[in-house]
């Protein structure tokens, strides 16, 4: 019985398997040419939110996980999804249409 709520997938080729995780996850960001103070100030009131019990009940209930950090290790993920994904993209040979 098909509700609609399943999607048959047909394997052809395993002489190449991998798995693909990839989870949204968002974040703020800000012009260039914020200044250095600001940052810290957003950063610091951003995390200080996401520590917040009634924040981290109301991420799970939508099944969230907030996750506070630094300006700097969030350019560094953003860095490494943007090479991961490349890499997939450019070994997938897509193009822009």
């Amino acid at each position: 019985m098909d509700d609609g709520t399943t999607v048959d997938v047909t394997i052809t080729d395993m002489t190449n398997p991998c798995v693909l995780f990839n989870a949204a996850q968002f974040g703020i960001g800000v012009t260039g040419n914020t200044p250095p103070e600001i940052i810290d100030k957003l950063n610091k009131e951003i995390n200080a939110a996401l520590a917040d019990p009634k924040m981290k009940s109301r991420f799970a209930d939508i099944g969230g996980e907030p996750l506070p950090g630094s300006p700097a290790g969030f350019g560094k993920l953003i860095a490494e999804e943007t090479e991961k994904w490349g890499r997939v993209v450019r070994a997938a040979g897509m193009k822009p249409e």
